[in-house]
């Protein structure tokens, strides 16, 4: 997958600057860095190259309360950001929270696959029908940011035979990259957190065309 985001021309002017954003930002001192809010330090990144106008993600606190409406779009990519207070037992939470957020989206991307293989949306599977290979691309990021870590999940629709002989959709939560960080963030922190994320808005954006949101 080659990222896109220099080269497409629907991109925002706000997608551009966040990179340069993210490596000439520099806290006053390593303590007030610290203090400083995530959304502040990499929300705003991870947002911005995005797209802050886009409606293809969602981005809520740690242990917020997601309300999921008829009305809501299906996210392409849920985020959740931590705090200055965050440990490594959030990030479970997190994952949590990105599994709520994404399990409408990942009943579409089933559909997808029905719709693709000419079935019907009711149809019980055969072992046949498990072996069918979906498009790759049907999956949806999460991401879990802090001033401590940077995670990316991988949020995905599989069958699975149960014990009875039936094939049910699971959905699985799978971390793709975690990476501890402090703030301030060293450089090759930062280009790893640029490389995520390029892969990030590159994959919702072709996820977006696939879904035929556009």
């Amino acid at each position: 997958m080659t990222p896109g985001l220099f080269v497409r021309a629907d991109v925002e002017e706000s997608q551009h600057a966040s990179v340069s954003e993210l490596f000439s930002g520099n806290a006053v001192s390593a303590q007030l860095a610290h203090e400083m809010k995530p959304e502040r330090l990499i929300g705003l990144f991870v947002t911005n190259i995005l797209g802050k106008n886009s409606d293809c993600w969602v981005s809520v606190p740690l242990r917020s309360v997601w309300e999921d409406t008829a009305s809501t779009r299906p996210a392409l990519v849920a985020i959740v950001a931590g705090n200055s207070a965050t440990d490594k037992h959030d990030r479970y939470v997190a994952r949590a929270q990105m599994a709520q957020i994404l399990h409408k989206t990942l009943i579409m991307l089933v559909k997808h696959h029905y719709h693709s293989q000419g079935w019907a949306y009711d149809r019980k599977l055969s072992d046949a029908d498990a072996d069918v290979m979906m498009d790759a691309r049907l999956f949806a990021y999460g991401i879990f940011h802090s001033n401590t870590e940077f995670t990316v999940c991988s949020n995905f629709p599989r069958p699975e035979k149960q014990v009875d002989g039936e094939w049910q959709w699971i959905f699985d939560n799978t971390e793709w990259m975690t990476r501890e960080i402090e703030i301030p963030l060293q450089h090759y922190h930062r280009t790893a957190l640029f490389n995520a994320m390029l892969a990030v808005e590159q994959h919702m954006y072709e996820l977006n065309q696939v879904l035929c949101f556009v």
